[in-house]
């Protein structure tokens, strides 16, 4: 083997020729870069190469351990996910059933106020207390079956977790693991579904209420039905025969008033006897103003002036009347205007001194005369009235120019308040129409604000309950609440140096491994609305019930609404109340229908029905300190201790595993043929379903697969594996 060369620095070959070593020498290089050094070193690198690449493969085979049993936490955590999405349903369901049973029978107050709706109003009311039972009825069962399932969650976790385990066995890591977990806390609180003892008595005591509200308002509702007659009768006389002879075509007609002056008017709803009373004030304000024509002999221009006189004392008397209208009160003074010569005695242009008088021919005798234009009126006296024409009647003489005499003045309305030509005549009925509109509504009054105070006293009894509905729903804690800690084992021996087989990395056994894992549950916040509710409930409130009419329509259309209002809170206990509402005649003359559904929809909007934390719960992986120390029951007192021990004694075996086993053995076994096959948490049997609708919780495949023998198996394993695990231990 040829020596090796160098060179040194800043020499040449010709100016310093290399040395030649001795014989004894023969392998050193003045460099120490030899061949010997080389293989050495090729040597030194393949060692650490193969070491490392089998404590590679131990650390790899290791390291599945801990993630087996951080699937195995998981899957464990995972069915306490699954419970609290039974427990979800269930109250969405107490919940719906009580909300939909509380506002139909509110809604049958509502119809109650209505008599065409009387009928509806009691079938309302009736379903409502059924419906109340129907909740009661599921709300027992839903209370058995969610502590029957959840009696059984220890252990179904502990198989859900083994099925984890068996699920990673495999040839190529020579893996067989062995998984158990262990909720936390151990035992859940019991699940308790109150009755709706509160809810039942507001009902028994609208339904009483209701009886007693549907008689009298069949009463009001005739009271308004007359008002609303004699409010027709002066609509008509005042506008509401336009085109034809009324007020209003009158006035146009006769005094050429405005449309600001004289307003037509479309319908009864848009008009007020207030309208017809400043409809004659115009009227009789333009007539007055008119004058006296200049044409005619003396009789007709005394007419005409006795005629303008009458105006003024319209117009006068019209000033002093009123219309004071409001809600569910009306007060109306139309003064009446005379007719006639008896009727004017009683008025004061029977005694206003205003008629010119002048002496006789025959000087006797007196002449009063009808206006002071008269052509025989020249030379006047003095005055007279009416009053001294008739009680002087000897002393006065008729005046043939105007032929003036008490029943000039008191005919001078007669014929216009007679007959529909004349404006007085409308006039007078519009006058007693108001008058009688205001004899009904003395009486109406009085009845609709008790009948409107007791509905509303009704209503309000409701709708507390309704609010105090947050506080009386389902709230679960159970087994694994606060979270889930796996045991994982794999009991497999296996060789550090398969697949790396060399003399630089001398071969051994890899003996069984451990892992430990914690997990808890997190809220995974809905978005755009859905949640795992939204897709549990669909189709609860489809139609299923296509031949359903009045209150059931009305009942199984509000149970859509209810449903939703479990996960939307107020927007959709509004939705309830007016799809409700849209199913009852409310439109009445007296209106108790209509005030009461406002009375009811303002209560909703103020009631405040919060929506239920709808997020999904997922299970998360944890440190298992973070679970055990959550709990005071016996495994987690246990478990903390055994910890705290295990790094003081850091290095040695621990009893970890055979000090927290047993506890898991003694896991909800008894629970275990009762739900083996699935759990029926219950029934809701509603009125206007034509079956009852179940709520079943499947059960993994595993169960029915001989679950039991699995966990039992995967307990004993990972209690005898015990004895195999040595080394430092690094807590999870």
């Amino acid at each position: 083997m040829g020596r090796m060369r160098s060179r040194s620095a800043g020499r040449s070959e010709a100016s310093a020729p290399a040395r030649t070593a001795c014989v004894g020498d023969r392998f050193v290089d003045e460099d120490g870069f030899t061949t010997v050094g080389v293989a050495v070193a090729l040597l030194v690198t393949l060692a650490l190469l193969f070491s490392a690449a089998q404590l590679y493969r131990i650390g790899s085979l290791s390291a599945d351990v801990q993630d087996v049993a951080d699937a195995a936490a998981l899957a464990a955590e995972n069915e306490v996910a699954e419970f609290m999405i039974a427990v979800h349903v269930c109250d969405a369901l107490v919940l719906s059933l009580s909300v939909l049973s509380l506002t139909l029978s509110a809604l049958g107050v509502v119809a109650a106020c209505v008599p065409p709706a009387a009928t509806l109003s009691v079938k309302l009311l009736d379903l409502g207390k059924k419906l109340m039972d129907a909740r009661d009825g599921f709300a027992e069962r839903a209370e058995a079956g969610l502590s029957k399932l959840q009696a059984a969650l220890p252990f179904l976790a502990a198989a859900n977790a083994a099925t984890v385990g068996f699920a990673n066995d495999g040839d190529g890591g020579g893996s067989s693991y062995l998984a158990v977990a262990m909720l936390v806390p151990e035992k859940g609180k019991d699940i308790q579904v109150g009755r709706a003892e509160e809810e039942r008595s507001a009902q028994e005591d609208v339904t009483v209420g209701a009886e007693d509200i549907r008689q009298k308002a069949q009463e009001v509702e005739e009271l308004a039905q007359e008002a609303n007659e004699h409010k027709m009768r002066g609509f008509m006389a005042d506008c509401g025969n336009a085109p034809g002879r009324c007020q209003y075509e009158r006035a146009a007609s006769l005094a050429s008033l405005s449309a600001e002056e004289n307003p037509l008017f479309a319908s009864v709803d848009t008009w007020s006897f207030a309208a017809a009373l400043e409809r004659a004030r115009a009227y009789y304000a333009a007539r007055a103003a008119q004058g006296i024509p200049e044409d005619g002999d003396d009789e007709t221009r005394g007419d005409a002036a006795l005629r303008q006189r009458f105006y003024r004392y319209a117009q006068e008397e019209l000033s002093r009347g009123y219309v004071h209208e409001g809600e569910g009160s009306f007060e109306a003074s139309f003064p009446l205007l005379f007719r006639n010569t008896a009727e004017m005695r009683a008025t004061t242009m029977y005694t206003e001194s205003v008629y010119p008088v002048t002496m006789a021919e025959d000087g006797r005798h007196q002449v009063m005369h009808a206006w002071s234009g008269c052509s025989r009126a020249g030379g006047s006296i003095g005055t007279g009235s009416v009053s001294l024409l008739e009680a002087q009647a000897d002393g006065f003489q008729r005046c043939s120019a105007c032929e003036f005499r008490p029943s000039s003045l008191g005919n001078v309305a007669a014929a216009s308040s007679s007959i529909d030509n004349g404006f007085e005549y409308h006039y007078r009925i519009v006058a007693e129409a108001a008058e009688e509109h205001q004899r009904v509504m003395d009486e109406l009054g009085p009845k609709k604000a008790e009948l409107e105070d007791q509905s509303d006293s009704l209503i309000d009894r409701l709708l507390a309950v309704i609010a105090d509905l947050g506080n009386k729903r389902i709230s679960a804690e159970p087994p694994g609440s606060k979270g889930a800690i796996a045991l994982v084992v794999n009991a497999t021996t296996t060789a550090t140096d398969e697949g790396f087989e060399s003399a630089f990395a001398p071969g051994g056994e890899l003996g069984a491994r451990a892992a430990v894992a914690g997990a808890t549950l997190v809220a995974d916040p809905a978005h755009d609305g859905s949640s795992v509710i939204t897709a549990l409930l669909d189709g609860f409130g489809a139609d299923g019930g296509g031949a359903a009419v009045g209150a059931g329509r009305i009942a199984l259309d509000g149970w859509s609404w209810a449903l939703q209002a479990y996960g939307e809170g107020q927007r959709s206990l509004l939705g309830v109340i007016e799809d409700g509402l849209n199913g009852i005649p409310l439109k009445s003359l007296a209106g108790l229908g209509t005030r009461a559904a406002d009375r009811l929809e303002s209560g909703i909007e103020a009631c405040g029905l919060e929506p239920a934390k709808l997020d999904a719960l997922k299970p998360v992986l944890v440190n298992t300190e973070a679970v055990a120390g959550t709990g005071t029951d016996a495994f987690s007192i246990r478990y903390r201790e055994i910890q705290r021990k295990a790094r003081e004694v850091f290095g040695e075996s621990t009893d970890l595993f055979s000090g927290v086993v047993d506890a898991i053995q003694d896991g909800a076994y008894d629970e275990l043929e009762r739900v083996a096959e699935g759990v029926k948490i219950a029934e809701v049997e509603l009125p206007f379903l034509d079956e009852p609708y179940p709520v079943i919780v499947k059960l993994p495949q595993s169960l029915l697969d001989g679950a039991r023998d699995m966990v039992d198996r995967c307990i004993e394993g990972v209690r005898s594996a015990q004895a195999s695990i040595t080394g430092r231990r690094v807590w999870a």
